[in-house]
This record gives structure tokens, sequence and C-alpha cells, in this order.
């Protein structure tokens, strides 16, 4: 009878949390493409342009409080008349995500950094590109209207370095990375909004790093000769989500 007892509290613990799990969680992957670049209070690398680059990676959703972001059949309809007011419902959810993403930016007039030219004679510009794997813990603030969520997200993330290259070539990153090491983690903030439809979801967020892409890197006559201390990640993104 105790064993019978406690399968049956089982049963019922595991068939609760599968309904709370049916009906606060979403589970879904994403994709996209970023505008990145490096920020700089560097003399002498200072011109530095946007890259293209691209995110994708999977996603999952929790409806904190409200109704906006749950899903059609959770709340029992209501008769209500029908007016503007009555057709909104608010919520706030939260959105982690694992998502791996490439950044950096084109640093043009390279060889202007002494330290640079030494790998290369004939080096102008100097593409920059990092592989990045990215966790944002996105908070979203939802207003629905009929069928349709727009929100507003806010988020921290933390960021690891995976690897990279420079100009195409991952054997002139090593090199560089060799010499002067770059962080492996990076630690930002990101903003952004966007519009969710059913098993859609439409974002546009811009991600502000806040950790320098490279170590100090110090000498006894030298206080930094590091070229990439100065800089800092940033990057524009739009990518859609589906939710299974």
């Amino acid at each position: 009878m105790k064993y019978a007892a406690k399968l049956s509290a089982l049963i019922i613990t595991l068939l609760c949390f599968s309904n709370l799990v049916n009906a606060q969680f979403r589970f879904g992957v994403k994709a996209g493409g970023t505008v990145s670049t490096l920020t700089t209070t560097s003399l002498v690398l200072e011109d530095i342009d946007a890259t293209l680059n691209y995110q994708a990676g999977a996603m999952v959703q929790y409806n904190i409080v409200g109704s906006a972001f749950k899903t059609e059949g959770v709340t029992p309809k209501k008769v209500r008349v029908k007016n503007f007011w009555n057709s909104l419902s608010f919520g706030l959810a939260v959105q982690p995500e694992l998502l791996l993403s490439t950044k950096g930016g084109n640093i043009r007039d390279a060889d202007a950094s002494s330290y640079l030219r030494v790998y290369d004679d004939d080096l102008e510009d100097l593409k920059y590109t990092s592989y990045n794997i990215n966790l944002p813990l996105n908070i979203l603030f939802g207003v629905k209207y009929k069928k349709v969520v727009y929100y507003l997200l806010g988020s921290p993330y933390v960021s690891y370095l995976a690897g990279g290259q420079m100009n195409g070539d991952k054997t002139l990153f090593s090199s560089i990375d060799g010499e002067f090491r770059f962080n492996r983690f990076d630690f930002g903030l990101s903003y952004g909004g966007g519009v969710q439809f059913n098993h859609f979801q439409l974002a546009v967020s811009y991600d502000y790093g806040l950790i320098e892409i490279g170590q100090k890197t110090t000498t006894d006559l030298n206080g930094n000769y590091n070229p990439f201390f100065l800089m800092n990640n940033r990057s524009l993104n739009v990518s859609l989500g589906y939710f299974f």
C-alpha cells in the first residue's frame, strides 16, 4: 500500500509538472543577421567599419505573470463586450537563449600600428571576426492586441570567445592571439523589441559589450601595446524565431 501511495503521488506530481510546463514554457529556435562593429578610444586604430555577421541558436520562453505570452487556450475565454481595451492583455516573460554568433569589424589602416605591421608588410585593412557562444537572459514586457504581442526587451548577457579569424585566416588570428591575448569572456547589455504571433517571433536588439576584446599587455617600457585593448563589441541584431 505504501508503494502504491508513493507511486500515485509521483504520478500526480509529474502530471501537475507536465501541465505547468505546457502552460508556461515554450521552446524554440532562432536565426538572423547582425551588423557588428568595434568601438574604440584608440588614436592609432580609430577607423573601424561595420561588418555583416550572423547568429543562430535555441531559446526558452517562460511566462512569469499576465497572459500576453501565454499560448492560446491556457486562459479560459470570457464573454465580454468587444472593444479596444478588452482586446488588450499584458504580460511579463523571461527568455534565456543559447546562441552561436559571429562579431567583429573591419579595421581600416591597420598598418598604422607597428605591432600589427610585423605580421604583414603589406597590411592595410584588417577584418576581425570572432566566433562566440552567447548566453542572453531576456526580460520581455509585452502587450497583446488580438493575436499579436508587441514587446520590449532588456537583457544582460555573457559571451565566450570560441575562436576567430583575421582577414579570413584562422592562423593569423591564432598568431595575434598568442602575442596579445584576446579576452575569452565578455559581459554586456542588450535592449530592443519585437513582435510575436502564434509560433513566430521577430526581434530587433542592440548588444553593448562592456569588456574590452583584448587583454592589457604591458612591458617595462610601455604601459600597453595590445592594439585591441581599447576595443569593445557592438552589434545590431535582427532575428526570426519559431516556437514549437
